[in-house]
């Protein structure tokens, strides 16, 4: 007896190669036809003379005048991850986390930033260590 001589087996598999067919013609027929364009919308020339506004430069700074600048509320660390006696507050940039010199991890942390304040540390974005 053949494997093909059921009739439900014909059936499942003139039903799949009709599917089949039927979805190439409809990509076909998809993809041959152009959908129409709609028009650009028509923008008002633009007139050099009315929309031409003076642009005011920049004022240069004065070299006369000196403006003393504020000191900075954090420090790049040494090389070695300690900070100056200026700046005690070890911040680590990649963890988002600082530490006070009385903190449980203090001697262990390198630091990317040294601040002043625990509450400069706090607005520069990093929030204390829990112990």
């Amino acid at each position: 007896m053949s494997s093909n001589s059921n009739p439900l087996r014909r059936l499942f598999w003139f039903l799949l190669l009709a599917t089949a067919g039927a979805a190439a013609y409809a990509w076909l027929r998809d993809r041959s036809t152009t959908p129409e364009i709609a028009d650009a919308p028509a923008w008002p020339p633009l007139d050099a003379t009315t929309n031409a506004a003076p642009i005011d430069p920049l004022p240069s700074p004065d070299p006369t005048t000196e403006t003393e600048r504020p000191a900075p509320d954090w420090l790049r660390a040494e090389p070695d991850g300690s900070c100056p006696i200026s700046h005690p507050i070890k911040a680590n940039e990649k963890s988002g986390i600082f530490h006070v010199p009385d903190g449980r991890f203090y001697d262990r942390t390198k630091a990317e930033r040294c601040y002043a304040t625990a509450e400069a540390a706090l607005s520069g974005g990093y929030r204390q260590a829990k112990s």
